[in-house]
This record gives C-alpha cells, structure tokens and sequence, in this order.
C-alpha cells in the first residue's frame, strides 16, 4: 500500500496474482473484487485480465471504487460533510501518496483543496501528459498506461463476447458516488452488447456502511453477485 508502495506495486501484485492463477488453473473461474481503493484496483486488475485474457475472467466486483485522481467531481462537494468514515481530505491525500505527488510538488499545491490534486498533476512532469487536463489521454499508449490508474479513462477494446459478470456499488452519501457511477456509464456506452452485464446498485448512505443501512440493496446485490458462482 502507498505510501510505502505506491503505484504502480498494486496494479503489478494484482496483475501477477491473477495471471498466475488463470495459467497455472485453467479449469478454475477468476472472480476479482475490493471495495474502495481495492474497488479500484479491482476495476483495474479485472478489465486488465479481460483484455489479455477473454473469457477467463467470471466477475469483477467494485464496491464504492476509488476511480478519479483529481477527485472534485459534483458528488464530492455534495457529500463533503456525509462521510465521517472517510473524509474527502483523506480522499484526496490517499490519491497524493498513490501517484506519489507530494515529490512532484514544489509546496505551493494543496492536496486538501478542491482542484488541488488536478493542479499537482498538470503540473508533474511524469503525469501531466497522461492526465490530459481530465481528458482521455491523446495517444493509445498513454491512454494503456492512465486507465492502470483511471479505469474508465479507456475502456475500448475489451471483447464483448466473453465479457464478465460486473457488479459496481455505489453509495447515494458518498463522495465517490460519481467515480462509481461513470465508471458504469463508460462501461456501458462502450460495450454494449455486454451491457446486460453490467450492474449498477445504488444503496443508500454513505462510504462502505451502506450495505449495513440498506439492507434491500445489499440482498439484491449479493444475490445478483452469488450468481456469478453457480
């Protein structure tokens, strides 16, 4: 974990644990899943896996994932103050330690800040051409390497015939609502004939606890999940 081991050691271990365990195991179903920033790197390893791999890959499950650096969508400032369990403060710091922006700094950026960690990127010299302003990256090779941070910055070319079961959860409170929610947008916009794949559930409340206020939508979305392992 960052900031010990920032990206990309994450993507590199999930990445090896998934090939190895679709070489060496063939016959077995390769479900990935995490929830926050391991919804993130859940997004990332699974999509990832897909492409090099089609048709190996029986879920991905993201639970309220982590997807956008700059982190200053709309549902940031909606629910700035509805997340006591993870304040959009640490949010932010947590995306500064991963992508290692605080060596880039020259101290005048506050990561804490709205738009700060947008300004800290534009401004690094290893990101600024990836990030693009919030953009899809300008070439094909850069967009390859932003979406191991930003799984909905290039979801192109993934087979749609093989395509895995992929349950996303949001949480209506959450500063990361809106990650959640256009990374199911991009997926769908993307690939639609694997559209009816792709599940979206919106639980109330806010950051992680919403499968304990909502009790309805956790049971929908654990048995829609459940099915993946049949």
């Amino acid at each position: 974990l960052a900031p010990e081991n920032p990206f990309p050691a994450a993507v590199i271990d999930g990445l090896s644990a998934s090939t190895f365990l679709i070489n060496n195991y063939p016959s077995l179903q390769c479900h990935v899943g995490g929830v926050s920033g391991g919804g993130n790197l859940a997004a990332v390893v699974g999509l990832e896996s897909h492409r090099a791999c089609p048709g190996k890959v029986r879920s991905i499950f993201a639970d309220v994932p982590m997807t956008r650096p700059a982190a200053q969508s709309r549902s940031y400032h909606l629910n700035s103050k509805s997340s006591g369990v993870l304040p959009v403060e640490a949010m932010r710091w947590f995306w500064s330690a991963y992508l290692q922006l605080d060596e880039t700094a020259d101290g005048s950026v506050d990561f804490y800040a709205s738009g700060g960690i947008a300004e800290a990127l534009e401004r690094s010299t290893v990101w600024s051409y990836l990030y693009n302003g919030g953009d899809r990256p300008k070439t094909a090779e850069a967009a390859a390497v932003w979406r191991l941070v930003c799984p909905q910055a290039d979801v192109s070319g993934l087979d749609n015939d093989h395509f895995p079961n992929v349950y996303i959860v949001t949480s209506t409170a959450d500063p990361l609502h809106d990650d959640g929610v256009e990374l199911v947008e991009k997926l769908r916009d993307e690939c639609k004939d694997a559209s009816d794949k792709i599940s979206h559930f919106d639980l109330k409340g806010s950051h992680a606890l919403s499968p304990s206020v909502d009790a309805k939508g956790r049971n929908l979305f654990v048995n829609e999940w459940s099915k993946s392992f049949e």
